[in-house]
């Protein structure tokens, strides 16, 4: 009551309309289990899309739009189950997008994805970004990994055990997942063994072999034990000749990145040289012996322009929100897009020339930053 009308004007980059006003907004987001939040005076954001979006149901059965890449199309190669099943009816209609190598069909990239508590989707204002982006080939590295292998489209860019479990079963331990380098418990063991893989089966945790600095200012004493063998170890294909330690975590959800103040679960990769974080996780992860700057630039421009989020809403039944981008809502993974391809940029890290709006590029970035939030200035 009494708020003035709102103004409304495209966003650069991205076919929205970002309807401002003086109120105070929160922009909520949610993938992969990860959850945060945005305020801002500014924001309303409305997809052209409108009626489309106030009216998707509950089901996968969508109407075909072929601004939303096909939705939950035909065609999609689901992976069989251990049950028999495929993915189609397991998590809530569409079958899953499952990709080891190859070229994955950008209509399965973009498009809605169920959940256990509705549909998950992801966006990009990147026309170029696509499944012949390096993220999707294998031959980024020597042991048949791709950086999708763990960071797959249909689990927010990350993945969940259930799946995890029903690739170890149809597939003998043979599919590219499972790799003794990254998620073995220990990198020397036996591949046949049944418990090689236990906790990424279990928890769906990887390993990560980090290097003891030389210059340590703590000792750590050596242990040998049947789970994780020798360590510090010395022999770890991750980082040959040195020293390492075995670390454990989940698969972060790799989108989003631009709005990201550090990288990597410890924060010691920097936003500002995202071609160093992806030829070192190509190195340690898929055992590449040399990644090339162009395509570590092209998977960085992939993490840096795509965006993902929760974009259906069933977790409290019938009363559930429904669509979050519906009747003004500023969820959805759309509106987050928007917020990313907004000029002013809040909490983002835009490209550093306060006179050009941002754009989806790699370099240059500024610094961990927030803009100040300014009552009734719409740019803040």
């Amino acid at each position: 009551m009494g708020e003035e009308m709102p103004r409304s004007r495209p966003v650069p980059g991205f076919p929205l309309t970002a309807v401002l006003s003086a109120s105070y907004t929160t922009l909520g987001f949610e993938a992969g289990g990860l959850r945060g939040v945005v305020h801002s005076p500014m924001r309303r954001l409305v997809s052209p899309l409108r009626a489309y979006a106030e009216t998707t149901p509950r089901s996968c059965d969508e109407p075909s739009n072929e601004a939303f890449e096909g939705l939950c199309g035909g065609g999609h190669g689901g992976r069989p189950r251990a049950d028999g099943d495929t993915d189609h009816d397991r998590r809530g209609g569409c079958a899953a997008a499952y990709v080891a190598r190859g070229v994955l069909p950008r209509g399965q990239i973009f498009r809605p994805f169920p959940d256990d508590t509705g549909r998950i989707r992801s966006a990009t204002a990147v026309q170029s970004l696509d499944g012949t982006n390096k993220f999707f080939d294998p031959s980024l590295g020597t042991n048949g990994q791709a950086c999708v292998t763990c960071h797959q489209p249909d689990q927010a860019f990350t993945l969940n055990v259930d799946e995890i479990q029903a690739a170890f079963s149809s597939s003998g331990g043979s599919d590219p997942l499972f790799r003794l380098n990254d998620t073995a418990d220990r990198p020397d063991a036996d591949p046949s063994a049944p418990d090689t893989f236990k906790l990424f089966r279990e928890m769906g945790i990887i390993r990560i072999g980090r290097p003891v600095p030389a210059m340590a200012d703590f000792n750590v004493e050596g242990q040998q034990s049947a789970r994780f063998g020798t360590l510090p170890n010395p022999t770890d294909p991750q980082a040959p000749g040195k020293m390492t330690l075995s670390l454990f975590r989940r698969p972060l959800v790799n989108t989003n990145v631009r709005f990201d103040s550090a990288v990597l679960w410890d924060g010691r990769a920097s936003i500002a040289d995202m071609r160093t974080q992806v030829k070192n996780a190509a190195k340690g992860l898929l055992l590449a012996t040399t990644v090339l700057d162009a395509d570590a630039d092209d998977v960085a421009a992939f993490m840096l322009g795509v965006f993902t989020d929760q974009v259906f809403d069933t977790s409290a039944g019938r009363m559930g929100a429904g669509n979050l981008a519906a009747a003004g809502a500023t969820s959805g993974v759309f509106n987050l897009l928007a917020l990313a391809s907004d000029p002013a940029a809040p909490c983002l890290f835009a490209v550093n020339n306060a006179t050009t709006p941002p754009t989806l590029v790699l370099t240059p970035l500024t610094p961990p930053t927030c803009t100040p939030i300014i009552p009734e200035n719409p740019h803040t």
